[in-house]
Formats: C-alpha cells, sequence, structure tokens
C-alpha cells in the first residue's frame, strides 16, 4: 500500500500543514523540520504525486537555466553555477533545463519570455548573458520570476546577483602596483561577455587613474582559453615594451601565461608577476602557485536561485540587486619589483 502524506505525519510527530510546506517546497520550516520530515518520506518511501500538482497549479515543475553555451558550458564556471542552483533547489519539486541563448530558438528576451506563458518553465536564471543591451532590457516588461546570475544589470526592474568584477581586477592591479609594477600589462576575456568588458575597465580606470601607460600591445585578449593566453603571453613578452607584469581576467588565461613565459626563459616571479581570476582549485596547486582573485561562485549561484524560488513559492517579486564581494588571494607568481 502507498504511503500517504498523513503517514509521514504521523511518523515524524508533526502537523499535516507542516508536513505538506515541506514536501511541496512552499512556505517557511526550519532547517531541522525539513530534515527530519525528509527522513520520514524517506524510510516510509512516500511519493509525492508531482505531475498531479503540478497540473491543478499550472505549473511545469521546471526551471530554466538560459545560458551562452558556447566558451561557458563545461567550464569550471559554469559547473560551479550549476552546483550553487542544484544547492538551492535541492530539497523542492522543481528540476532544472538547459536553454541555450546563443540559439535561434532563445536568442532574445521575447522568445525566452514564451516558455513561461506556454508553462514550459515557472520561472528562469539567466546566467551571465552577452553584452547586448536589447537582449536585457526585454526582460524589465516581462512580468514572471527571472533572475540575471553572473551580471551586474543596470536595470532597475531586472533582479540579479553577481560578483563584484570589476573591484576583483582593481585589487589584482592594486597589489602589483604596490609590489613596484608599473608596466602593467592585462589580459582580456572576449568583449562579448559583459563580465569581460567589466574586467577590462577595471584595469583601464586603475591605470588611468595611477597614470600607468598603457601602450596598445598591452592590452590584449583571448577567449579564456589556456591557449589564447598562452598567445597572449608570447605577444606580450616578445614586444619591444617588455611588462613586468602581467594581469590576466581569468585563471586559465594567466595559466597560459605562466607556461608562454616558461618557453621563452622568463622566470616567475623574479622577471615577470602573472595574477589571474577565478581562484580554480588548480592555482594553488601550479608552480609558481598563482596569486588570483576568488569570486565564490556557488554562493553566488545558490543566492540568484534562492531569490528565484522566493519569487515562484510566494508570488513576491524581490526586485533586487546582489554584488557579491571578492577577494584577493596572494601566491607565489607575484613578488616586488
Amino acid at each position: 500500500m502507498r504511503s500517504t502524506m498523513q503517514d509521514v505525519a504521523r511518523e515524524c510527530g508533526l502537523s499535516m500543514m507542516t508536513v505538506s510546506r515541506v514536501l511541496r517546497g512552499q512556505g517557511y520550516v526550519s532547517a531541522a523540520t525539513r530534515e527530519r520530515v525528509v527522513e520520514a518520506a524517506k524510510r516510509l518511501d512516500y511519493e509525492l504525486n508531482v505531475l498531479a500538482q503540478n497540473f491543478a497549479r499550472r505549473r511545469s515543475g521546471l526551471v530554466g537555466i538560459a545560458a551562452p553555451f558556447a566558451g561557458l558550458i563545461g567550464s569550471h564556471y559554469f559547473g560551479e553555477i550549476i552546483r550553487g542552483f542544484q544547492r538551492a533547489f535541492e530539497d523542492s519539486e522543481w528540476n532544472l533545463v538547459l536553454f541555450d541563448i546563443l540559439s535561434p530558438s532563445f536568442d532574445d528576451g521575447k522568445k525566452l519570455a514564451g516558455l513561461f506563458r506556454t508553462r514550459k518553465v515557472d520561472g528562469l536564471l539567466v546566467v551571465a548573458p552577452g553584452a547586448k543591451d536589447k537582449f536585457l532590457d526585454t526582460f524589465s516588461d516581462l512580468q514572471f520570476p527571472l533572475v540575471v546570475v553572473g551580471k551586474k544589470v543596470t536595470n532597475a526592474k531586472v533582479c540579479c546577483v553577481s560578483c563584484d568584477d570589476r573591484h576583483g581586477i582593481e585589487l589584482a592591479c592594486a597589489h602589483l602596483h604596490a609590489l613596484g609594477h608599473r608596466k602593467i600589462a592585462f589580459v582580456g576575456g572576449p568583449l562579448g561577455f559583459s563580465v569581460a568588458q567589466e574586467r577590462e575597465r577595471g584595469y583601464q580606470e586603475f591605470s588611468r587613474a595611477k597614470k600607468l601607460p598603457i601602450p596598445p600591445e598591452f592590452l590584449q585578449r583571448g577567449d579564456y582559453s589556456m591557449l589564447s593566453g598562452r598567445r597572449a603571453g608570447e605577444a606580450l613578452l616578445n614586444g619591444k615594451r617588455r611588462p613586468t607584469a602581467i594581469l590576466a581576467a581569468n585563471d586559465m588565461m594567466a595559466f597560459g601565461v605562466m607556461e608562454s613565459a616558461r618557453e621563452l626563459g622568463v622566470s616567475i616571479p623574479d622577471e615577470l608577476s602573472v595574477a589571474g581570476f577565478d581562484d580554480l582549485p588548480t592555482a594553488a596547486e601550479r608552480f609558481p602557485s598563482l596569486t588570483t582573485v576568488h569570486q565564490p561562485v556557488v554562493e553566488m549561484a545558490e543566492q540568484g536561485a534562492s531569490l528565484l524560488r522566493s519569487w515562484m513559492e510566494n508570488d513576491h517579486t524581490p526586485k533586487r540587486k546582489i554584488v557579491v564581494p571578492v577577494s584577493l588571494v596572494t601566491r607565489e607568481s607575484t613578488a616586488k619589483r
């Protein structure tokens, strides 16, 4: 005989109302109470008829993750984003589904809105959208649960959670400047990504504020891969004006810069300081270990997904913008000039 919700309530000694809130993912209950109900449901092999519940409430039971697949899927960053999303929804009835915002089917806000209007998803998490203003502007007029994660959106009507990318680059620049470096080059990411623009802007603004020269060759760009960082490093180290420090917009390109320096016989950090951004697990394992900006990606994603979940459960628009702070982790790859 199949267990009922009443059986679960009796098993854990709680009211039907409390058990219902936990199993349906609605309303507030303490973590201890939630765990108590979940354990009782497992012992009784209780299964909530999610499809029937969703049909009655006109829900799909799905949360859309809209992201640019090219350059993002398979990356460590995206893996951390997904981990944060899963944390926020692990005890809920919702499942996550991916949509490529670079595909013709979902390349603007109106097309994504169609997913909600046709009840294919109950809400959307938009990850690291490109720098196209039109794409983001359309979100402000869409009356459905949507949170942008990984980009600071200026439109007051759009809810977003992001890391302070520009400040992170400024922290790294300030560290290199304090070590005596005045020839600081930068390897930026593809300008199609708004995050890349923010990080490059941080480098340029710091350099201008400190009156540091930025020769054209000191500003290289890659695609966030190690190979592109390697090519940028070769161009910088073979140029007429060699920098004393190179800051890369992510750790993978910083690793590439370090490889090119090694091939050219340039000692790190004695002759060249190198810094990155992300604080990948391998940053501490390399030799020399990489100085880098740590961004708490999992926490950022979890906060964004929690905002969306609250919006969907309580039918309340958060209208919030959260900026997650970053920090500098100094290691062996940077030294005094």
